[in-house]
């Protein structure tokens, strides 16, 4: 038989909304000062391949700068399947619309210089031009175009989004659309192939509660991020609750209807206080545990660290004024 189609996704994050800007490049600036965020996802350790992705993020929000929105840097290292290596270096930036006092918009894009490596020897694989409709393996030899790897392929790839945002004391709320690969780059490994990267259109939102009432002070953050690519969904959903410096929760992670990957999310963790409190350091671990047969395969963990301060100024020209209700803090140190 032969291959008709190919079908790529990305990759992806447990504690997705530790990424913002990986989701929507409208994220980038939303809340006032910097926020770092690095995510380490190691990811079916029983398989000997490679399945270790690394991402950095940095924004800044520019409230004085034209648009209002912020700008930002993104670096990751992920593997795409065995013997493939993407590394990206991306560039973030958003305008920002005040609709009234609690509604907000902000549009963005971003752009990324992609390096995709390989060190995959074609001879140790039976390749669909290789294989004859009714026969089956009939060509040994290698086409000329899989013989000739690309060992390094560079391109460009560009996503936009919009997010709209809603906000009082003790409410939050941010719903967002976004459209990744517009350029449709060309990732294919062997010189004369062309395998274009599908779109992804990401749908996601999280939001936060808090009682005026509530003697124990805790919060609730319900979050959910709906994909599609290539014609394959996925479907991520769940909820973290906090108190004091600590949180935790649980989420539900479906990749694929027809053949379906289903995992279940624990994760927990500690928002600890620096010099003021307009700095926060987080810390958040999870481990992702597959239903089904899939759980020969082993379970996913991943590590993230964020660090926030929201009095930096990128631009001077303006004065920040922190947050005066404690509860509205609790909300905002999530989103």
């Amino acid at each position: 038989m032969a291959v008709l189609d190919f079908y790529g996704q990305d990759s992806y994050f447990s504690q997705y909304y530790t990424a913002p800007m990986f989701n929507n490049p409208a994220n980038t600036g939303y809340y006032k000062g910097v926020k770092v965020r690095t995510q380490y996802h190691d990811q079916w350790r029983q398989i000997n391949t490679r399945t270790k992705s690394v991402n950095l993020s940095l924004d800044f929000s520019g409230r004085e700068l034209p648009g209002g929105g912020g700008v930002g840097l993104m670096i990751s290292s992920q593997p795409e399947f065995y013997g493939i290596i993407k590394n990206s270096l991306g560039l973030a930036a958003s305008s920002r619309i005040q609709l009234s006092e609690n509604w907000v918009a902000q549009f963005g894009f971003s752009g990324f210089f992609v390096q995709q490596s390989t060190d995959l020897d074609a001879d140790n694989y039976i390749w669909s031009k290789q294989l004859d409709d009714r026969h089956g393996f009939l060509f040994p030899s290698l086409p000329v175009s899989h013989r000739t790897r690309i060992y390094y392929r560079n391109y460009v790839d560009l996503n936009i989004g919009g997010v709209l945002g809603y906000e009082t004391e003790y409410r939050a709320a941010r719903i967002g659309l976004a459209i990744h690969h517009a350029t449709h780059p060309n990732v294919a490994f062997f010189k004369g192939d062309d395998i274009r990267l599908p779109l992804r259109y990401t749908l996601n939102g999280d939001f936060a509660f808090i009682s005026p009432r509530n003697i124990y002070g805790f919060s609730y953050h319900p979050s959910f991020m709906l994909e599609l690519q290539g014609n394959i969904p996925n479907i991520n959903f769940g909820m973290n609750i906090s108190k004091s410096i600590f949180y935790a929760g649980i989420f539900y992670h479906q990749s694929s209807i027809e053949y379906s990957f289903k995992t279940i999310i624990p994760d927990m963790g500690v928002v600890i206080p620096l010099n003021d409190k307009t700095q926060r350091l987080k810390i958040g671990y999870s481990y992702e545990i597959p239903l089904q047969v899939a759980g020969a395969i082993g379970g996913v963990h991943e590590i993230t660290l964020r660090f926030e301060y929201d009095a930096f100024q990128l631009v001077k020209s303006w004065k920040y004024y922190p947050i005066g209700n404690p509860d509205l803090k609790k909300l905002r140190r999530f989103l």
